[in-house]
């Protein structure tokens, strides 16, 4: 499975020929904030990133006595869909 990164680098490499740039939104008080990035051979491609929580259950042992703990995580979500394929794509990584 691709990265985050080499997902956009592909996109980039097919149409960042010419002239490109990135165009990035302030963050909003939820900490999400928007990328595009335009080409001069008319693509695009989206980025939000924004945290998101996941609620887990965790197993652990302790003295021969199985516990199960909630944990909540904090993962930033990357959604990004393009020109070429307008299906979103995710990618995670810890906050």
């Amino acid at each position: 499975m691709m990265t985050n990164l080499e997902y956009k680098a592909a996109f980039i490499k097919k149409h960042g020929k010419g002239d490109w740039h990135v165009e990035t939104s302030p963050m909003d008080q939820y900490g999400k904030y928007v990328k595009v990035y335009v080409f001069s051979d008319g693509a695009t491609m989206t980025e939000v990133n924004r945290p998101v929580d996941e609620v887990v259950d965790v197993v652990a042992e302790v003295k021969g006595i199985k516990i199960t703990e909630k944990l909540t995580v904090r993962l930033m979500e990357s959604e990004i869909w393009h020109s070429d394929n307008a299906k979103s794509v995710f990618f995670y990584e810890k906050w």
